[in-house]
C-alpha cells in the first residue's frame, strides 16, 4: 500500500478491469503451487471481471505449459474458455464469428490489416519501455542472482509488457499491464524471500510518478499528484439537462475533426468528457455517436461510413448519412458556430458552458480550452 504503483492504480489508472485483477492472484497462486483447479477458478472469476486479466492469465498458462511440456496449465483454462464462448454464441448463430474475431485481431495488432488508425511507437513509448525494462529487469536479475530458478511466468509477463508498451500488440492500457507484473513480483518475493530481494522489489513497486501515466499536464518526477474522490452527480445533472430535449431512441452526432490516422487525435483530445456524455446517453436510451465501438468498426472495416468533419458541408452530409436528429458542436471561440446557424439546416437548442463546471470541480476537471462550450443543435 506504500507504493506509487498501488496509488496510481487506486486513484487514476484502473477501470472496470479492476474486477478482473481482483481474482488474478488466485489464478497465479494456482499456477505456482500446481493447484490447477484453483487456477481454473481464478481464471473463471477473472473472465467475469474483464477481458484483459483473463487474456493475460491465459497467455501465462500457455507459456508455462510450453515451458514444462505439460497439459495441466492449459486444462486450467477450460472453464473460463467455455464461459467466454457464451459471449460469441450470438455471433456464431448469425454466421459472423470468424469475421468478428478477425476484426478484433486486426484491431489489437495481432493480425496485419488495412487499418485507418495505427498505434505506432513514439519516442515516449520507447523511453517508457527502456525505463520499465530496467526497473523490472533489476528485480529479475537479483532474483536469479540469489540462486533461484528461472521463472518462465515472470519472464513471459515481461515480454507481454514490452509488446504492449511498444504497441506491437496493444491489448491493455498502461495501468492494466503494470498490474500483472506487480502481482507476480509479489509472489516471487513471498516464495523466495530475502532482504536483498525485498530491497529490489521496493524499487519495482515504486516507479517514478512521471512514468505512471497520470493525466496531469505538468508531471512531477518525484511526487505523485494529489488525488481525492469527488462526486460526479453535478456533472451528470448538467449534461442530462443539456440533452433534455433528446428523446429515447433518437440519434445524436457529435462533430469531431478527422484524426487522419493518429490515434491520439481521436475525439480532438476531449475523450474523457465525451465519456460523461456517452454515459448520460445510455442512461436516457438515445444513441450518441461516435463512440469507441463505432471508431473500432470504422478502423477495421471499409463498409462503415465516415462521421468525421466540422465544416458546415461535412456536418450536413454526416447528419444526413447517419440519420441524426441532433448534432453536438463544440466551440472554443464564440464565432465558430455562426456558419452552421447561417446554413438554416440547424436550430440551436441548448448550450453547456464547461467553464462553469470547471469552477465547481476546481482541479478535478480539466479540459483543453478555457472557453469550451457544447452546443446542441436540432437538424431541420
Amino acid at each position: 500500500m506504500c507504493s506509487s504503483t498501488f496509488y496510481a492504480n487506486l486513484f487514476e489508472l484502473q477501470n472496470y478491469n479492476a474486477f478482473g485483477w481482483l481474482f488474478f492472484p488466485l489464478g497465479i497462486w494456482g499456477l505456482y503451487t500446481g493447484h490447477y483447479s484453483v487456477a481454473a477458478l481464478g481464471w473463471l472469476l477473472c473472465s467475469f471481471g474483464g477481458f484483459t486479466a483473463w487474456f493475460t492469465g491465459g497467455a501465462l498458462s500457455f507459456s508455462l505449459a510450453m515451458y514444462t511440456m505439460t497439459w495441466a496449465p492449459l486444462w486450467a483454462l477450460v472453464p473460463s474458455i467455455l464461459k467466454m464462448s457464451l459471449h460469441f454464441y450470438p455471433l456464431l448463430q448469425k454466421g459472423v464469428l470468424l469475421e468478428q474475431l478477425l476484426s478484433v485481431a486486426k484491431g489489437i495488432g495481432a493480425v496485419k490489416g488495412n487499418k485507418k488508425f495505427k498505434r505506432n511507437s513514439s519516442l515516449t513509448d520507447v523511453i517508457n519501455f527502456v525505463y520499465f525494462t530496467l526497473l523490472y529487469g533489476q528485480f529479475f536479475a537479483v532474483y536469479l542472482f540469489m540462486g533461484n530458478a528461472f521463472d518462465i511466468v515472470f519472464a513471459s509477463m515481461l515480454i507481454l509488457f514490452g509488446l504492449n508498451t511498444l504497441k506491437i500488440i496493444r491489448y491493455a492500457d498502461p495501468g492494466s499491464i503494470i498490474m500483472p507484473v506487480f502481482t507476480i513480483s509479489i509472489v516471487l518475493l513471498i516464495n523466495n524471500f530475502s532482504y536483498e530481494l525485498l530491497f529490489s522489489w521496493l524499487f519495482l513497486a515504486n516507479p517514478v510518478p512521471y512514468f505512471l501515466d497520470f493525466a496531469d499536464q505538468k508531471k512531477s518526477i518525484a511526487l505523485v499528484p494529489k488525488r481525492k474522490p469527488f462526486r460526479l452527480t453535478p456533472l451528470f445533472e448538467e449534461i442530462e439537462n443539456f440533452f433534455s430535449d433528446v428523446k429515447s431512441g433518437e440519434r445524436v452526432l457529435f462533430c469531431f475533426e478527422n484524426p487522419k490516422g493518429e490515434v491520439g487525435k481521436i475525439f480532438d483530445g476531449y475523450r474523457a468528457i465525451l465519456e460523461a456524455g456517452l454515459y448520460c446517453a445510455s442512461k436516457k436510451d438515445f444513441h450518441l455517436l461516435p463512440d469507441w465501438y463505432l471508431v473500432f468498426e470504422y478502423n477495421v472495416s471499409d463498409s462503415v461510413k465516415s462521421f468525421w468533419g466540422r465544416s458546415t458541408e461535412d456536418v450536413i452530409n454526416n447528419a444526413k448519412e447517419w440519420s441524426a436528429e441532433y448534432i453536438v458542436y463544440y466551440t472554443e471561440d464564440c464565432d465558430e458556430l455562426d456558419s452552421l446557424l447561417e446554413s438554416t439546416r440547424f436550430e440551436l437548442i441548448q448550450t453547456l458552458d464547461w467553464k462553469q463546471l470547471q469552477n465547481i470541480y476546481k482541479n478535478e476537471l480539466t479540459v483543453k480550452r478555457e472557453n469550451l462550450k457544447w452546443h446542441l443543435l436540432k437538424c431541420k
